[in-house]
């Protein structure tokens, strides 16, 4: 008799064991879900070259630091620099109206949109692209012609 209870001392039930796969798929997910970052959506850079049409890298407002989720790009438009090696590259920066701190003048958000296009410039040089093919420019809160968000940089190759 005691030896028929130790055997049975360990068994789990049938709701056990479906309680314990179900607390072990949603630890999973929510694993997988809070360690992986935030991935962009890169749908238009997969297929589409830098010389073909502009990239875009976004910036927080008032901010000059890349974001990670802007790295893809950033990566991809490195590649693509490398493979154009006799065009250069055109690296303009943005900044917007909405600017309340210390970029809140004319003058500040020329100097945001400068800054940032110097960043992104220095990411350049940094992954081996000459500086002598890098040519930056800004427009402060200018450029109309982008219509969404104004706190970019826009890179293009010629």
């Amino acid at each position: 008799m005691k030896q028929e209870r130790k055997k049975n001392r360990y068994r789990i039930t049938l709701f056990g064991k479906v309680f314990l796969f179900a607390l072990i798929t949603f630890l999973m997910i929510l694993s997988v879900t809070l360690l992986l970052p935030a991935l962009p959506v890169m749908s238009n850079y997969k297929s589409v070259t830098l010389a073909e049409e502009p990239f875009y890298i976004f910036f927080e407002n008032e901010s000059a630091e890349i974001k990670d989720s802007q790295m893809f790009v950033l990566d991809k438009a490195v590649f693509d620099t490398k493979n154009n090696a006799g065009k250069l590259l055109y690296i303009t920066g943005n900044s917007s109206l909405r600017n309340k701190g210390k970029y809140a003048s004319p003058e500040g958000e020329h100097e945001l949109a400068l800054l940032r296009a110097r960043k992104i410039a220095d990411y350049f040089i940094e992954n081996s692209v000459p500086e002598s093919q890098i040519i930056i420019m800004e427009n402060g809160s200018l450029n109309f012609s982008f219509s969404g968000n104004k706190d970019h940089v826009e890179l293009y190759i010629k």
